[in-house]
């Protein structure tokens, strides 16, 4: 089945869910924290010491996380489920929908950051909830974005129906907050009796192969890609492929860079072969289609193997932001002894993510370097 009947069929049940289907009241009524409530120093004591919310300990941890849960300083709004009434087991098999070929776990890392507040906000329950509702539509009064660059555009709602309050995430189903205002050092968590909320998972933009995805953001990586030898690969549909890809795109400012420290016009690069297929060999992972999400680890740097070496991804990036005023750190640093480049964080594209192999793209504002400058000078003023 094609990608968009899926998405198209899979939509309208969730509207028709979300619209006709108001749940009922049966599961628990809701509890705020007694005033008395003992507030812990970080997150990460708080969950350990709450059993219904204990197993999230694990999916923070699967997702590189862990350490946002013991920082004292970390001020974040969650709603998560409670083991009690939601298996949270059931996060770890949802890739297997989407197919995802991201061994970090991109795609249960997107569901736990729906059903947390982006920017440096601990909302309790009377912060959550404005004075008027409206049951059958999504008021803009009590819609927030989710801990996603605002790219994403990404957000979840709280709604109030039948005296109790839902937490929608852009898609799924809503879940009730059972139990408001558990407190952790300067957070805030609300426990919902399910999980089955989960943001739009998709790369931004869709293209049938590598060069289609590079030549609208890079024409001159598009020419030198295409002047290689891997071309016939990265011209290849789903269907001609054996493996997926993750692609990093420069800039054309990035090769004018390049092409101004190597001392060459463009034209005696795309007529250097061996150069050209270094580079390009320099910007690709071949067996593996990631998303930014696989860049993520806490703290350390994520090594990947690209076809003509190493390359380090560090993530400069407190997913939960402890800066108001300059607001959050959302960068992805690719870098090995030679270069050091910025991911432009989830401006990506790739193919259908339904029709495996994939593959993925990303923007990157530096030419990635295999070889030290004098290297590529040599090679570029070799006699052909």
């Amino acid at each position: 089945m094609q990608k968009g009947k899926i998405s198209t069929l899979f939509i309208v049940a969730v509207v028709f869910v979300q619209v006709w289907s108001i749940p009922c009241d049966a599961a628990r009524s809701l509890t705020a924290a007694p005033s008395n409530v003992t507030v812990y120093k970080t997150l990460y004591d708080l969950m350990s010491a709450t059993p219904e919310l204990r197993p999230m300990l694990g999916v923070f941890n699967y997702t590189g996380l862990l350490g946002v849960l013991k920082d004292p300083n970390t001020m974040i709004t969650c709603f998560l489920p409670s083991s009690e009434v939601y298996n949270v087991d059931e996060w770890y098999s949802w890739d297997s929908w989407f197919t995802p070929g991201d061994y970090k776990g991109r795609y249960l890392w997107t569901v736990l950051l729906q059903h947390c507040a982006d920017g440096q906000t601990a909302l309790t329950l009377n912060k959550l909830v404005p004075n008027r509702f409206d049951d059958y539509t999504f008021n803009p009064d009590i819609e927030y974005y989710a801990a996603f660059p605002k790219t994403y555009k990404t957000i979840f709602s709280i709604r109030k129906s039948n005296g109790s309050t839902y937490f929608y995430g852009e898609e799924g189903l809503p879940g009730k907050i059972i139990k408001a205002d558990l407190k952790g050092g300067k957070s805030i968590i609300h426990v919902i009796d399910n999980g089955n909320q989960y943001p739009s998972m998709e790369p931004g933009y869709a293209y049938e192969n590598v060069i289609a995805f590079v030549s609208d953001f890079g024409p001159t990586a598009s020419e030198v890609f295409s002047a290689s030898t891997l071309a016939p690969l990265l011209l290849a549909e789903p269907e001609g492929r054996t493996t997926q890809l993750t692609i990093f795109a420069p800039s054309d400012s990035a090769f004018a860079s390049l092409l101004s420290q190597l001392g060459i016009t463009k034209t005696a690069l795309l007529s250097n072969t061996r150069l050209v297929d270094l580079l390009t060999k320099a910007h690709i992972i071949n067996g593996s289609a990631l998303y930014t999400g696989s860049f993520i680890n806490y703290g350390a740097p994520i090594r990947l193997e690209t076809m003509a070496g190493p390359l380090n991804a560090t993530a400069d990036l407190t997913i939960f932001p402890k800066r108001p005023s300059s607001g959050p750190a959302k960068m992805v640093i690719l870098s090995n002894k030679y270069v050091k480049a910025v991911l432009s964080d989830y401006n990506i594209g790739g193919n259908d993510a339904f029709d495996p192999p994939n593959f993925v793209g990303h923007l990157v504002d530096k030419v990635l370097l295999p070889v030290s400058i004098t290297e590529l000078k040599k090679l570029a003023k070799a006699k052909l």
